[in-house]
């Protein structure tokens, strides 16, 4: 999803910019090398095991070093975001970085970044470049005569820095056709901060395996086939359905179908929607006369 909206607004090229996310196992979940970023599904996506070896149809991206150097300085930092647009490749051109002070909130969003050195897209001595300036603290590097590289907890935060930050350097570009350019004073920056919303705790999600989503998203909509054995002979029940707990796991596993066995040759097809529709658990109970 979130490469088909770099691609789309222009933010990349066919075959430049990568992302990756890595889990709780340590995997690394990266965009293959060599496929046109506008028809990426997540079937494309190589995962990159702990042990280096990799699990997909295709090869993983040729930036993998990079990718890997951040999460070896960031244990923090669990998805980056690389991509080539224009405004911040121009600014990466002249090595200079985009005003975060332009419009309120850049900086809060953007926070800290660097200029990382300027080394062979792909080669292990980028990575190490790159590594340089997460090292530091920095969760974006802007990468010489490259493009930019974007390090977050998660890949939405990651979007959301990459968006912020060329959306400002586009301002700052075309405010410098203009006239002069006047930055918020440092006092407008505490005062957006200070009126900003109150920050609550961060929601903290049970954590799943990567295997276990993907069986997870897998799962809905699809159909399930029952068939029963008498637990003391083996023999296959001629009627079969499903108990009330039975049913209240189908429809949280976001099953839309079941097909039961009937009889020696027959089946019976059950909308599960029915089954919520007509759940005795939650229909009101008639009033005693």
């Amino acid at each position: 999803m979130f490469m088909q909206r770099i691609y789309d607004k222009g933010l990349t090229t066919m075959s430049g910019g990568n992302l990756s996310i890595r889990d709780t196992q340590g995997n690394i979940w990266i965009t293959p090398a060599g496929i046109d970023k506008g028809t990426l599904t997540r079937k494309d996506i190589i995962c990159v095991r702990p042990d280096g070896s990799c699990e997909g149809p295709h090869k993983p991206s040729s930036e993998l070093p990079f990718h890997e150097s951040v999460y070896r300085m960031r244990p923090d930092l669990n998805a980056v975001l690389h991509a080539h647009p224009p405004a911040l490749v121009a600014f990466s051109i002249v090595r200079k970085l985009p005003d975060l002070d332009l419009i309120p909130s850049v900086r809060h969003i953007c926070e800290q970044m660097k200029i990382a050195t300027y080394a062979v897209p792909g080669s292990e001595a980028l990575g190490v470049e790159i590594g340089k300036v997460f090292s530091q603290g920095c969760d974006t590097a802007l990468l010489e005569n490259h493009g930019v590289c974007i390090g977050a907890p998660d890949m939405f935060t990651a979007f959301q820095r990459f968006e912020t930050l060329n959306y400002t350097a586009t301002l700052e570009v075309l405010a410098s056709k203009l006239g002069k350019i006047h930055s918020l004073p440092e006092n407008a920056y505490h005062m957006s901060e200070t009126n900003a919303h109150t920050k609550l705790d961060d929601f903290i999600p049970r954590s799943h395996t990567s295997e276990e989503l993907a069986a997870r998203r897998d799962m809905i909509g699809g159909t399930l086939y029952l068939v029963g054995r008498d637990a003391a002979s083996g023999e296959l029940l001629h009627d079969t359905t499903s108990c009330a707990m039975c049913r209240r796991m189908i429809i949280n596993s976001g099953i839309t179908r079941v097909v039961n066995r009937i009889g020696d040759d027959g089946i019976e097809i059950i909308d599960v929607l029915n089954w919520i529709v007509n759940d005795e658990s939650i229909q009101p109970k008639a009033e005693a006369e």
